[in-house]
């Protein structure tokens, strides 16, 4: 549950730091990127405090088919106005092969030459022991079940494990897979018309301002209008989910349970909406603190996911941790 706890506070944080820069270039008033990302993650708070759960669901699915639209049209735009030759002008060697071995071996000079030393930075270089250890992070995280979060949340709300099993195959793999069409669509269009910008940024490169800018300079008006949807939908529907675990660990399992069990349902929802403004707060505070997206991500990739990892196989599979084991673990 302390996990849960931390992770809605740096999921809020990663939030705050990328809303924040997205709106900046969209929005008309000069405000900084923090006044921006106030301003919007209040509203959908406020919203989601007020609609509860059953709000989220049913914007969720609203939301979901918006964004659905935007990748699909944006993969398929990619593909109309990028041909491979273009593609081949802007990469390293390399880039088109799948197959890799100890070093990443991509050389940007002359093309981006600060990717080189991102690549350095962020630890990508020796990307065969990178790619094991995201592989093997994959298959513990796959074999200790649910993360203690919303996820959780979605699993205990099904009837048994065959409609969990379903579930998690439905929402990971067929939802999801449009996802990756926009993903892949935006790279495309980015290495192609947006490498000039990126390497007179130089030292001062910042790959977070690429959606943004492809979306702004190089979309039509209409699919421009609904891409922001969709990324705003998709924005509103995973904040309001985290900011809405939150009391549900708090009041359920701690207020509810160890405080005051027989307290009018009344209390429990107004303890709720005192739970999440103060998740948001918080979170709002971090968000402050970090300078980027991806040091968020990061922290909570390395630092969150990687905690917890090993406890929660050791839970399924050794049967000698106790709930105290795992705590102190």
């Amino acid at each position: 549950m302390i996990f849960a706890l931390v992770s809605v506070i740096g999921f809020i944080a990663y939030a705050f730091k990328g809303i924040g820069k997205f709106a900046a270039i969209f929005f008309p008033w000069d405000l900084s990127p923090d006044t921006y990302a106030i301003i919007l993650m209040s509203f959908t708070a406020i919203y989601a405090v007020k609609g509860g759960m059953f709000s989220v669901v049913i914007t969720e699915v609203l939301q979901f088919i918006v964004l659905t639209i935007a990748s699909i049209t944006i993969g398929i735009l990619a593909i109309a106005t990028i041909s491979p030759e273009q593609i081949q002008q802007v990469v390293p060697n390399g880039w088109m092969s799948p197959f890799f071995g100890w070093t990443l071996d991509l050389n940007w000079t002359g093309l981006i030459d600060e990717v080189n030393t991102k690549i350095l930075q962020d630890g990508y270089s020796l990307f065969g022991i990178f790619f094991m250890m995201v592989l093997f992070q994959g298959i513990l995280k796959s074999a200790a079940g649910p993360a203690p979060n919303y996820d959780m949340q979605r699993v205990l709300a099904t009837r048994s494990p065959k409609e969990a099993a379903k579930m998690n195959w439905f929402v990971n793999i067929v939802l999801m897979f449009p996802r990756y069409m926009m993903i892949s669509g935006i790279t495309v269009l980015a290495l192609v018309n947006f490498s000039p910008q990126l390497h007179a940024m130089g030292s001062n490169i910042d790959f977070e301002m690429i959606l943004p800018h492809i979306i702004k300079n190089l979309l039509p008006v209409g699919l421009v209008g609904l891409l922001l949807s969709g990324l705003l939908a998709a924005f509103m529907s995973n904040y309001a989910a985290t900011i809405n675990a939150a009391p549900a660990y708090v009041v359920n399992d701690i207020y509810k349970r160890f405080i005051n069990p027989h307290a009018p349902e009344r209390t429990y929802v107004r303890l709720s909406y005192i739970v999440t403004i103060a998740f948001v707060l918080v979170g709002f505070a971090f968000g402050f603190a970090v300078e980027s997206i991806n040091q968020v991500t990061l922290w909570i990739v390395s630092a969150l996911y990687g905690g917890y990892t090993a406890s929660n196989v050791l839970k399924w599979y050794w049967w000698r941790l106790n709930g105290y084991g795992y705590f102190w673990e």
